[in-house]
């Protein structure tokens, strides 16, 4: 993804996000759909197009994933005319409105080379499908497509890998506080409805044990922050009130009785 300099209000997506092929030099894939890159004699991958993208994250859009709390981040389809993107020139993608929509709602767009130390040689979270013949579908890195089958499957240990490293390089902030109590809320009223059912449906066991993984998870992701809240914390204030709390002294019986005025005389 190149953004213009600071002093420009274009945004712009030049052509495919970088990439690597199997086995050549980072590329950008054109758009145009193609069979020129297939393999001689291997099938090629039937899954759906999917078109180019960037990742979005929301601070408030977390996900039990692995067992532990991560960002789940969105997808923004950079297709022009759709969503506020619009084709620039040399196949770029002017997508100023589409940012500024996104933004407005709370989303940060990933920039495609934030990756994870161990996959920084890759050049950006997105790859194509060309060098199979499929220069219409674009995937994150750790998506798996399969010669001749529409199947898609994740490689979930790259994919964790890359949502852990979107708190660790501090992109993403950790999860708020409210964020995590309105999830575990949600994750225990859940279990409640799973354990009722899986009481008379046996089919519905896994989902008690999914559900109290989440609950598990969160109360664990719960209580981490709320440690390093308190740990954040200033101490103890005491204001100066001296005059307030002062001790007043002790009335005496009844009311108090204004001094009489003496006569002239």
């Amino acid at each position: 993804m190149t953004a213009a300099s600071p002093a420009s209000s274009v945004f712009e997506f030049a052509g495919a996000p970088p990439q690597r092929g199997p086995s050549g030099p980072a590329a950008s894939a054109p758009v145009t759909p193609s069979v020129t890159g297939a393999q001689r004699g291997v099938p090629t991958p039937r899954c759906e197009p999917h078109a180019q993208c960037v990742l979005a994250h929301h601070d408030e859009r977390w996900a039990v994933q692995g067992g532990r709390l991560r960002p789940d981040p969105t997808q923004f389809k950079l297709i022009p005319g759709i969503g506020g993107c619009e084709a620039g020139a040399n196949g770029s993608i002017r997508g100023t409105i589409m940012r500024a929509n996104a933004e407005d709602k709370g989303w940060q767009l990933i920039p495609f080379d934030l990756l994870p130390p161990a996959e920084a040689h890759r050049g950006s979270y997105l790859k194509s499908l060309l060098a199979s013949g499929r220069p219409d579908v674009t995937l994150p890195y750790w998506a798996r497509a399969y010669p001749g089958s529409t199947a898609l499957r994740a490689d979930l240990g790259l994919k964790y890998a890359f949502l852990d490293h979107l708190v660790d390089s501090g992109f993403a902030q950790p999860a708020p506080i409210y964020v995590i109590e309105r999830e575990l809320d949600s994750a225990r009223s859940r279990l409640v409805r799973a354990e009722d059912r899986a009481e008379t449906r046996p089919s519905w066991r896994p989902k008690v044990r999914q559900f109290a993984a989440e609950v598990l998870a969160l109360e664990e992701a719960l209580e981490s922050r709320l440690a390093a809240a308190e740990a954040a914390d200033g101490g103890p204030v005491s204001p100066d009130v001296s005059d307030l709390l002062a001790d007043e002294p002790t009335p005496s019986d009844g009311p108090s009785k204004a001094p009489k005025a003496k006569r002239k005389g």
